[in-house]
């Protein structure tokens, strides 16, 4: 299952139309994501030659020292001792200079939570650009004053969370995967922040519990990915890394700082059961249009969501007769030219779970056509050395259609030896099909000559 977007203007759908996962179906769609390039084969990232930049800092963390109030201020005992580390790097619009201005950052943890503590120093406090916002207006924040955390907890150089805090605590968060340039602004953790502006710039302050992460379960001392950047947007937007950025390696991973001393921390069972209930009633007004309305039944409808994170690289997903209701509208759209169809942005819960590891090159399936299901189940997450195995099952109806006979089948066994053997034999099916319809249509064609 795809993170798709519907090529119709229907929106969810209607109840006479109904897409049936898994319990009553007629089409059949078995998908694995297969990721492009060196992803595909579960190698790691190729990065191109040496560019002369030196090599990103590691820097060792421990827990905090005491406890840790998330008010925008760094004077707190839980930040003593705690490491400096620098924002040294303009990679926008300077290539790797000395920045405009001196930025800070401080990491440190505790049993339950990830601190990210940041200073930015300012000659001009007055000119700092702050506004109240809504969560993850990144077209607003981007014209801000803010920090960016890169967090990469499997250092795999794959994928990674982006948390977003201006100078007046506003947040954005997204899941970043390098391999597909993919940002997905819709994903949503459960975290804190804080921000604070002063005389000598401003702070912000970051609590991110680890239940909201991803990360491998073990007791010994773990490396994580970290790249903390901040924006400084005046006459141009300066941004300012902990890490050197090269404009010749497009895997931005690839130059993280690897903050090492993480010991001592899981990321939690993951379980979130959400039962819900509606009702809903319909009245008639039997001659119009002065007749009195006729008072309908109610109709109750009650479902549920399921969501469980077997292990922190795979989750599973489960839902019985959704509704959606909690989701926003979709924003209305203009079907004036015909010649084009519209695209909605999937904003349901069930199919934004790991909505990028089922990237494919070619957008394989659209989940707002989707639009009423039934039931679904869905397993997604990393499976191995690969970055994105993932495997997602569909069955659908849609009334008025002809059942399609055939799938699109792909089959991952082993992501390093049978790839190239299972896409080879998939091809290979794909062709024959083709060809068995295009002698068909050629037979067809005899045929109404002869008559």
């Amino acid at each position: 299952m795809t993170n798709g977007q519907t090529r119709t203007s229907d929106g969810f759908g209607n109840r006479s139309n109904r897409a049936v996962l898994i319990s009553r179906g007629v089409v059949l769609l078995v998908a694995c994501s297969l990721t492009t390039g060196a992803a595909l084969v579960g190698q790691a990232p190729i990065a191109p030659a040496a560019s002369g930049l030196p090599p990103p800092a590691t820097f060792r963390v421990g827990p905090a020292a005491g406890p840790i109030r998330l008010d925008g201020s760094l004077d707190d005992p839980g930040w003593r001792g705690t490491a400096e580390i620098s924002l040294d790097w303009e990679w926008t619009p300077g290539d790797n200079t000395p920045p405009p201005v001196r930025s800070v950052c401080r990491i440190t943890y505790d049993a339950n939570n990830l601190y990210v503590g940041c200073r930015a120093f300012d000659p001009h406090p007055a000119e700092i650009r702050a506004h109240y916002f809504s969560r993850d207006d990144i077209d607003r924040l981007v014209l801000d004053d803010h920090f960016n955390i890169v967090i990469d907890p499997f250092n795999d150089q794959r994928r990674a969370f982006q948390f977003r805090v201006s100078a007046l605590g506003g947040q954005a968060d997204a899941l970043l995967s390098t391999a597909e340039g993919f940002e997905d602004w819709s994903w949503d953790a459960i975290w804190g922040s804080a921000g604070r502006i002063d005389d000598q710039g401003y702070t912000v302050e970051v609590a991110i519990p680890f239940k909201s992460l991803r990360f491998p379960r073990t007791t010994g001392v773990q490396t994580w990915g970290f790249i903390l950047e901040r924006s400084y947007p005046r006459s141009v937007r300066h941004r300012i890394q902990s890490a050197p950025r090269d404009r010749n390696n497009t895997c931005l991973l690839c130059k993280a700082n690897k903050v090492t001393g993480f010991q001592g921390i899981a990321p939690g069972r993951n379980i979130e059961f959400d039962p819900a209930a509606t009702t809903s009633r319909t009245d008639l007004r039997t001659q119009v249009p002065d007749g009195p309305l006729a008072r309908g039944t109610v109709d109750p409808a009650v479902g549920v969501d399921f969501r469980w994170g077997i292990s922190p690289n795979l989750t599973l997903n489960a839902t019985g007769n959704p509704d959606f209701s909690q989701v926003e509208a979709d924003v209305a759209q203009l079907a004036v030219n015909t010649r084009f169809a519209l695209f909605f942005p999937e904003k349901r819960p069930f199919f934004l779970e790991g909505a990028d590891l089922f990237n494919t090159p070619i957008q394989a399936v659209f989940t707002r056509t989707v639009a009423d299901p039934d039931a679904g189940l869905k397993l997604s997450g990393k499976v191995g050395s690969s970055s994105a195995s993932a495997i997602g099952v569909f069955a659908a109806r849609r009334l008025g259609f002809k059942p399609i006979q055939h799938a699109f089948k792909f089959f991952v066994r082993d992501a390093h030896d049978d790839l190239k053997t299972d896409m080879q034999a998939g091809f290979k099916e794909l062709k024959e099909q083709i060809d068995a319809v295009s002698e068909s249509i050629e037979a067809n064609r005899k045929a109404d000559r002869r008559t």
